[in-house]
């Protein structure tokens, strides 16, 4: 996938690889809010334009992904799962 350049030049996304458009979209939801549960992502995906909605399944396996590639946490409150993206300590 090659950079998309739109009239406002490059975007930070653009720097960051091939994400799929769903990894996109949650990738913008995590920059936005720093932990969030399955329940609150799906909440944040269905509160988007209707062009950038992905279904419960789509964002579970683009969940599954994100933590492939190193960009999420999974850790668990009580009994649910809370997703907060993955950062790299200052030095």
């Amino acid at each position: 996938m090659s950079p998309r350049f739109s009239s406002g030049g490059l975007s930070t996304f653009d720097l960051l690889g091939d994400l799929s458009p769903s990894e996109r979209t949650l990738t913008r939801i995590f920059l936005r809010n720093a932990e969030l549960s399955e329940t609150a992502i799906y909440t944040a995906v269905t509160e988007l334009p209707e062009n950038k909605q992905i279904d419960k399944d789509e964002m579970k396996a683009t969940l599954k992904n994100l933590l492939k590639k190193g960009w999420l946490e999974e850790k668990r409150s009580g009994f649910k799962k809370v997703y907060t993206i993955k950062q790299e300590k200052q030095r």
